[in-house]
């Protein structure tokens, strides 16, 4: 049997695996804000809020895919009334952020 290689390592020097499997590759965990849960009978035991932190640790490209969900349905999103002032604002800096995070990630494994 053939060994698995992934559709993003086309080259030897293309490899997003080594990235994607890296700490920063789920960089909710490696900045403390998420925390990895260790077992089904650990994770009985834990509270809410330990247990809402091992629900968020994704990796990177879940919250890739949900910032790009949030800007599809931002027309939406502005017909809430009393946030639709502020929504320009959020989704600015939600903007500034993701892009500030990909430079950090271009750098940090070299």
């Amino acid at each position: 049997m053939k060994a698995y290689r992934p559709f993003c390592d086309f080259a030897p020097w293309a490899t997003c695996s080594k990235v994607l499997m890296s700490p920063p590759g789920r960089f909710l965990r490696y900045f403390g804000v998420a925390k990895q849960l260790r077992g089904s009978a650990a994770a009985q035991e834990l509270g809410l809020v330990d247990r809402v932190r091992g629900l968020i640790d994704v990796p990177n490209p879940s919250l890739g895919v949900l910032f790009f969900a949030c800007h599809l349905f931002y027309p939406a999103l502005l017909l809430i009334p009393f946030i639709n002032t502020l929504m320009p604002w959020l989704f600015f800096a939600a903007c500034c952020f993701v892009g500030c995070m990909t430079v950090w990630l271009f750098f940090k494994p070299f």
